[in-house]
């Protein structure tokens, strides 16, 4: 096999390599997050709404209203969205964390688990699809290394030899 099929094979699993560890990597910090974070009900206090320059798109980003030490606290959820999946005054379920208070995610599978999944997935995908090229072009070039060990040598005469002028340098 050719050696870009080689380099295309290992730059799909290098990258596939990476976006597991990446997947990894965040799956681990929300871990971390909401092991060390008080749970506690917030209250949709609003919508920010925000228009891309190259898009007609309306994106909504919900801010929640909680109370952490009798203080009342206002954030805004780390996500957006082309539609609203609360109203406001809607109670939702929150981690917030000790250190500060500001930080906070919503107890939802999407808000928790929706990044680390997608790069751990498109990583895994990746990795297989670069681990098969790699196993296509091993096998291949195994293949041709024991057909020329093991195979018959033919003797033929040279019948004609012409050179083809349409290659080029």
């Amino acid at each position: 096999m050719s050696k870009p099929i080689t380099k295309f094979g290992v730059f799909f699993s290098l990258i596939g390599f990476l976006f597991i560890s990446l997947g990894v990597s965040f799956t681990t910090s929300t871990q971390n997050f909401i092991g060390d974070a008080l749970k506690m009900n917030a209250t949709l206090a609003r919508y920010e709404m925000t228009r891309s320059r190259n898009s007609s798109t309306i994106m909504y980003t919900p801010v929640f209203s909680y109370v952490v030490n009798g203080e009342t606290i206002e954030t805004a959820a780390s996500y957006s969205s082309s539609s609203r999946s609360y109203r406001p005054g809607d109670s939702v379920e929150v981690f917030v964390s000790k250190e500060d208070p500001y930080k906070m995610k919503v107890n939802s599978f999407s808000a928790l688990w929706m990044i680390p999944i997608i790069f751990s997935g498109l990583g895994s995908l990746l990795t297989l699809i670069g681990s098969g090229i790699l196993v296509h072009v091993y096998r291949s070039s195994m293949k041709a290394k024991k057909l020329i060990a093991s195979g018959v040598p033919i003797s033929a005469p040279i019948v004609d030899m012409v050179e083809d002028q349409t290659i080029k340098d």
